[in-house]
């Protein structure tokens, strides 16, 4: 799978080489010297990866997380998994509209990655999401940004989603 967002230009000058690792006996992900890692749990995440404070002025934090559930003992797979998430967004979630879905069998392992627009605390949001599920741990890896920005946010996150790799 690869991945990028782009906050700031200026990192396009950093090769993977001078980014920093986040490495786990779960999984891995790279992410640019200067971004902020919260490994807090904060929102139930596992981590929150964002851009440093002095490129953000718009009072939306661009942003992206992971979470992580076991959910063995529930027998689902990645279809069933993708399909319950898709149902609680579509339920809980004002303003959702998915702009694409597609599943990606050919990766090792399979993703979901669903690109959808959403309303939360007077925001106007834009959330790219990839979903795995591996040996009945689901993993769900998400760049979230205000509507109007994502695109130039794009390409730098999936660019750092990209590094992600699942143990």
């Amino acid at each position: 799978m690869t991945l990028m967002v782009g906050a700031c230009h200026s990192l396009f000058s950093q090769t993977l080489e001078e980014w920093k690792t986040l490495d786990t006996t779960v999984f891995s992900i790279q992410y640019p010297a200067d971004w902020i890692l919260d490994l807090s749990g904060a929102q139930g995440t596992t981590f929150i990866l964002s851009p440093p404070a002095s490129k953000r002025n718009d009072g939306f934090q661009e942003n992206i997380n992971l979470n992580s559930q076991n959910l063995s003992e529930y027998g689902l797979d990645l279809d069933s998994y993708a399909n319950l998430i898709f149902g609680q967004l579509r339920q809980r979630i004002a303003g959702f509209q998915v702009v694409s879905m597609d599943k990606n069998n050919a990766a090792s392992p399979p993703y979901y990655k669903m690109i959808y627009q959403a309303e939360q605390d007077g925001h106007e949001l834009q959330l790219e999401q990839f979903y795995w599920m591996v040996d009945g741990e689901a993993f769900l890896l998400t760049f979230t940004a205000e509507r109007e920005k994502f695109p130039n946010a794009q390409l730098l996150c999936e660019k750092i989603m990209s590094t992600f790799t699942i143990k």
